[in-house]
């Protein structure tokens, strides 16, 4: 059991890293421009709830992150031409965040990308295996939380909004499939780029 538990937050950041890179040499393959993961997260958030006026105060609460540093992001993001701010009509002081039709085929293409990821790394897996996983990455991820709230002595447990976004999730990655089978079928090219030295190789594991 020892040996086990200290094994568990470096096997968690082992998978992170790997699936970030993976992703991230997908995208370039896909001659997208690079987005940090967080930044990638953000657009995320952005295109399922652009039905909402999102304020750089709700992408703060959401995400954890502080202030400076979503303000930095967006800065970066608008740059690009994949967000931009307006003003709301019912108060000229606040400006809502939103995604510009760049920023939503670049967001879909990810999507696929990520979709497509999604079914490698599950190759191989019986379901009830896989549904063990999810239960207790779920606990694992409820445990950190519990340790973090403590720090800052405020309540536990996955908000209403958090479950929303989940499930706004899964819709989006649905909905990417006309581009993701196109991506999938062409995922070969990566790996032939890989293996001629062209793109940094990814050793992910997943059999191409």
């Amino acid at each position: 059991m020892e040996e086990a538990c200290g094994k568990v937050g470096f096997e968690i950041r082992r998978l992170d890293h790997t699936i970030s890179r993976t992703i991230e040499a997908w995208v370039k393959a896909e001659g997208i421009d690079e987005i940090p993961l967080m930044n990638g997260w953000i657009m995320r958030y952005l295109y399922e709830n652009r039905k909402k006026d999102i304020f750089q105060k709700d992408i703060e609460k959401f995400f954890s992150i502080g202030r400076s540093t979503v303000t930095n992001i967006i800065q970066i993001l608008e740059k690009k031409g994949y967000v931009r701010r307006e003003s709301v009509e019912y108060d000229a002081r606040l400006k809502k965040v939103i995604l510009t039709e760049q920023g939503i085929e670049s967001h879909e293409k990810i999507e696929a990308i990520i979709g497509c990821l999604n079914h490698r790394m599950i190759q191989g897996i019986e379901d009830d295996d896989l549904q063990v996983f999810l239960r207790v990455a779920d606990q694992i991820r409820r445990n950190v939380e519990k340790e973090s709230c403590k720090c800052k002595n405020c309540k536990t447990g996955t908000t209403k909004e958090e479950t929303t976004y989940d499930t706004d999730a899964a819709k989006s990655i649905k909905g990417s499939e006309r581009i993701q089978s196109r991506i999938c079928g062409d995922a070969h090219i990566y790996d032939r780029r890989s293996a001629d030295g062209d793109a940094d190789p990814v050793s992910d594991g997943f059999d191409h």
